[in-house]
């Protein structure tokens, strides 16, 4: 959950950064596309700690963020990515001291903990799949394996169909946008990029209203994308997904490929 506190203070950096998208200076430009498509990752991922310590370090952001600190809000995300992933292999390798038993006693309380998390979210339908899932594959070469085995490459390159004529251009109505990020279903999952619906629903009115100020800055951006204004490394980015793997039974010998793509393309 985001503290309202900052919420007018983000939106004001938001909309400055899809203003400088616009701008005729490239290194500007792409400087603030890099910002927006990393924006939850740059001044909305969780602190160590919470608290006072939590909001010292949001106002810090904001204020490299109008001094155009860039480099050292890229510096601290990318300390923080790595020590993250340190506390995650050293959470795994404590998992795997404790033993088969134990390891399936913390498996168990780590689904419980999950389905009670999408039930006070009220996605009753996220909660009955962890219920009944098996859960997922060891990130492995023999996962890989099964998972390139279901899904070749291709025997002749792919080519872009093209039409004799010119397409209408796609475009994004204001009202649309609204409907689809307040009905988005919570707790979605994030990409590499760390945008969440909730997040969307976040930098538009609380009041369910299509207001001008606030929604202009997402608009801009969905459009943006929509019309393929964007630079060509965030567009490709968009492109990517995340997979992994579930179990279809329980010895893991059947799985199913997921992919996660991004919730600013979807």
């Amino acid at each position: 959950m985001l503290p309202g506190k900052f919420r007018s203070r983000w939106v004001q950096m938001f909309s400055k950064l899809i203003e400088m998208t616009c701008s005729t200076d490239r290194r500007t430009a792409e400087r603030a596309w890099k910002a927006v498509i990393y924006f939850p990752s740059l001044f909305w991922r969780k602190a160590e700690r919470g608290g006072a310590y939590s909001d010292k370090q949001t106002a810090g952001r904001i204020s490299d963020f109008w001094k155009g600190r860039f480099e050292e809000l890229v510096t601290d995300l990318r300390a923080d990515v790595v020590f993250q992933g340190k506390k995650r292999r050293e959470k795994a390798m404590n998992r795997s001291r404790r033993g088969g038993k134990a390891a399936a006693k913390r498996e168990l309380e780590l689904k419980k903990a999950a389905v009670e998390a999408f039930i006070q979210q009220g996605a009753l339908s996220k909660a009955a799949a962890c219920l009944s899932s098996f859960g997922v594959a060891k990130a492995d070469e023999e996962t890989y394996r099964k998972l390139k085995d279901m899904h070749p490459s291709r025997a002749t390159p792919f080519q872009v169909r093209r039409h004799g004529h010119a397409m209408p251009p796609l475009e994004v109505a204001a009202e649309s946008l609204l409907k689809a990020v307040r009905t988005a279903p919570k707790g979605s999952a994030q990409e590499v990029t760390g945008w969440r619906y909730e997040h969307l629903s976040f930098l538009l009115p609380p009041d369910r209203t299509a207001a001008r100020g606030r929604q202009a800055a997402v608009l801009s951006m969905e459009q943006d994308l929509v019309a393929g204004k964007a630079l060509p490394e965030v567009l490709d980015l968009l492109v990517c997904g995340r997979c992994f793997a579930l179990r279809k039974n329980v010895d893991g010998s059947k799985i199913r490929p997921i992919t996660v793509g991004d919730v600013v393309r979807r």
